[in-house]
């Protein structure tokens, strides 16, 4: 793909554009930084994550936060997917 703005806004809504993207997620500090006028003129809707780290059932001790969905997967199996869902509807 080649790109044409160093501008970094400019060069994600052009990222965008070229993959035929209307919608773009962004981290939740993305619009600290981010030109929003830019993507709403390109006509893409931005979206903040609003990620909430849940908490689960480990194996040895207290729950130690913000591990790899691996910890999640084999502390929880099966029940990983719900317990996401809970926190982050």
């Amino acid at each position: 793909m080649d790109l044409k703005n160093d501008e970094p806004s400019a060069r994600l809504a052009e990222i965008c554009k070229n993959l035929g993207a209307d919608t773009y997620l962004a981290g939740r500090d993305g619009e600290k930084y981010m030109d929003m006028k830019l993507f709403k003129d390109q006509g893409i809707k931005v979206i903040f994550q609003e990620f909430n780290h849940p908490v689960y059932p480990q194996v040895f001790g207290e729950f130690i936060s913000h591990l790899s969905i691996v910890d999640l997967l084999f502390n929880c199996g099966h029940d990983s997917m719900e317990i996401i869902r809970k926190y982050n509807p």
